[in-house]
C-alpha cells in the first residue's frame, strides 16, 4: 500500500485504537504509530512472496498491527521489515498473523487491519532494543516531533 494512500485512511485508524478488537491479547504497551513496513508472506510451498508495502498502526515488543491492501489469513507466516526505528535502521522479524479484518474508511476505501505476533521469534537482546525504540517513539509522540495517528 503506498504511503500516501495509507495516510488518507488515517481518520478511520483512530477508531481502531478507540475500539480494540476483542482478540487483542498483547499484554505489553502498544504505541499507535505510523512506520513504513515491507511484508512478505509465506506461500503454500514455504517460499516467501515478493515484498509489499504496508503501514503500521501500532507497535509493541511482542507484535504489531498494520494496514494492508490485501487480506492475509490468520496463521500465515510473515517476514516483516520495519523501517525508521530509533537505534535500529531496520528490523526484519518473522511474525504469525493472529487476525485480519476488513475495514472501510469514511471515503469508502477498503483495506485490511492485520495483527501479527513476533514474540516467539525475538530473543531477549532484540526485545530490549525494540523496547528502547518504542520508548523513544512514545517520547517523540508526546513532544509531537513525529507524525502519529
Amino acid at each position: 500500500m503506498p504511503l500516501e494512500s495509507a495516510l488518507k485512511v488515517d481518520e478511520s485508524v483512530d477508531s481502531i485504537h478507540e475500539n480494540p478488537h476483542p482478540s487483542n491479547r498483547r499484554r505489553c504497551f502498544r504505541l499507535a504509530t505510523v512506520l513504513p513496513l515491507e511484508i512478505r508472506v509465506q506461500d503454500e510451498h514455504g517460499e516467501m512472496t515478493e515484498s509489499r508495502e504496508a503501514i503500521s498502526t501500532d507497535l509493541s515488543v511482542t507484535g504489531l498491527s498494520f494496514l494492508s491492501d490485501y487480506p492475509i489469513p490468520p496463521c500465515s507466516l510473515l517476514d516483516v521489515k520495519i523501517s525508521d526505528l530509533p537505534f535500529m535502521d531496520e528490523l526484519i522479524v518473522p511474525a504469525d498473523v493472529v487476525r485480519c479484518e476488513k475495514i472501510t474508511s469514511e471515503n469508502g476505501n477498503e483495506s485490511y487491519l492485520v495483527g501479527a505476533d513476533f514474540k516467539a521469534y525475538i530473543n531477549r537482546q532484540l526485545r530490549t532494543e525494540l523496547q528502547r525504540s518504542v520508548t523513544v517513539l512514545q517520547r517523540m509522540k508526546e513532544h509531537k516531533t513525529i507524525p502519529f495517528f
